[in-house]
């Protein structure tokens, strides 16, 4: 029987290649963006705020580890800080806005080209189809192809063909 790539089989292995790729990137995108908001978290709510808000916690119904910044465009920065006002947007310097916007962005970016890359790598394992073509024009990905479970094309239709004698 031939060995053949499935849809799913495609897409598990595009998974787990973009996680080579792109997890520890984006780890890292997403440790400066949240040290960024611990920073902005400090500066713009004050000490007291916050030690209430870590001291009376059961009242502070809205609060989430994100910042959110007024400006023109307005946003929210992730933070490691448990935020107790989460709900209200804070007033923010420009400078700090355009720093803090680099970082959500570069996360984003990174995010999206994960994706994109799962697609084109699932798509390339589809339109090579077969162990034998994957094995010469893209070798990385048959650690993560498990062929032992698939078959050949034929088996999937006898069933459908045994219908039509019934």
């Amino acid at each position: 029987m031939a060995k053949q790539v499935t849809r799913s089989m495609a897409d598990e292995a595009a998974k787990q290649l973009a996680s080579q790729v792109f997890d520890k990137k984006i780890e890292l995108a997403e440790q400066a963006e949240r040290q960024f908001g611990d920073e902005l978290i400090k500066k713009y709510i004050p000490a007291p705020i916050l030690a209430v808000g870590v001291e009376y916690s059961s009242y502070f119904i809205n609060k989430s580890k994100y910042l959110g910044f007024a400006t023109s465009f307005g946003g929210q920065i992730q933070s490691n800080i448990v935020n107790p006002i989460s709900n209200k947007y804070i007033q923010i310097e420009i400078e700090d806005y355009k720093h803090a916007k680099v970082l959500i962005d570069k996360r984003k970016k990174l995010q999206q080209d994960k994706g994109d890359y799962m697609s084109k790598v699932s798509d390339a394992l589809l339109q090579l189809k077969s162990f034998k073509r994957i094995k010469e024009n893209f070798p990385e990905a048959l650690p993560f192809l498990n062929f032992a479970e698939t078959t050949a094309l034929i088996p999937q239709f006898t069933e459908l063909r045994s219908l039509l004698n019934n």
